[in-house]
């Protein structure tokens, strides 16, 4: 058996369902893959997983596309080799007295400490004529959705397909803002990197890819079964679960319906935008992702 570590950018949920049923429905195995998957919780978020990737005490990270530019311009080259989503399911979300972007100047984000991400959100807040940034603070990772449904700080970035779900089910009100609105042609997330550089050989990924759309394609074709093996992994009912599921299926795939593959064209606009606000540097797009591993 070969090991596969796998730093997931959460506690499991939805998102990482795919990966979640190829491990424990035997699929890994079937192809000679012994995976293990660890979350944040673990270790309350000491390291980001593409942190623990470009170290080595892992062999694939899921995070967010930024991860890959950022690690890549800092001379830490990783690669994204597949995405758990191919549309952009995340929003700004901020207490229901705030009606649009511009309201949140000079107010308390909760941030979760990436490298573009507060750049991000105050560009968000001038396009929309806000007249300054937003006061960022830093509560530990894994309790930004409780500081903000307790109204410790005004806004975040959360997942609709999790966060937004759970906000629906216990009506709490949120006022929301998606990125593209605001002209941010934001990358991909999550996505699973790999270290080019890193001792998992390229059979090994290939099956491991190969292992994990047939977990997707279980998750698709026996919803309810995918809803049973969820519920061993959080505390979420299984009506919550099934919410979450039917809102995530808009975004898993590209309009061709392929799974796991990305686009050049998504790339260079996030990265020339990055570039347009003097975030990075020039970067060789082709460097930061592959589809061989999903095709």
């Amino acid at each position: 058996m070969s090991k596969v570590r796998v730093a997931l950018d959460w506690t499991p949920n939805t998102i990482h369902l795919p990966l979640i049923i190829a491990r424990d429905r035997g699929f890994y195995k079937e192809v000679g893959l012994d995976v293990e998957l660890t979350d944040p919780s673990q270790d309350n978020y000491s390291k980001t997983p593409a942190r623990k990737l470009v170290e080595g005490s892992v062999d694939l990270a899921v995070c967010p596309s930024e991860s890959v530019i950022a690690f890549t311009s800092s001379h830490k080259k990783i690669q994204a080799v597949a995405t758990l989503l191919a549309k952009d399911a995340s929003v700004i979300a901020s207490l229901p007295s705030y009606k649009r972007p511009r309201d949140l100047s000079g107010r308390r984000y909760a941030s979760y400490g990436a490298r573009y991400e507060d750049a991000i959100i105050n560009h968000v807040i001038h396009r929309d004529g806000g007249s300054s940034p937003a006061t960022v603070v830093q509560p530990p990772k894994l309790e930004i959705w409780k500081a903000l449904q307790a109204e410790e700080v005004d806004f975040t970035w959360i997942f609709l397909p999790w966060e937004g779900v759970q906000a629906r089910r216990a009506n709490v009100q949120l006022s929301t803002f998606h990125l593209k609105d605001y002209d941010v042609p934001y990358g991909y997330s999550p996505v699973l990197a790999r270290d080019p550089a890193g001792a998992l050989s390229d059979d090994v990924l290939t099956k491991f890819m190969i292992a994990t759309r047939r977990g997707f394609q279980l998750l698709r074709d026996s919803r309810e079964e995918a809803v049973d093996i969820m519920c061993h992994h959080c505390s979420e009912d299984r009506e919550m679960i099934r919410e979450s599921l039917s809102c995530i299926e808009e975004y898993c795939v590209e309009e061709d319906g392929s799974y796991g593959t990305m686009k050049e064209e998504k790339w260079r606009d996030f990265i020339d935008f990055l570039k347009g606000r003097r975030l990075v540097e020039e970067l060789t797009v082709e460097e930061l992702f592959t589809n061989r591993f999903v095709q």
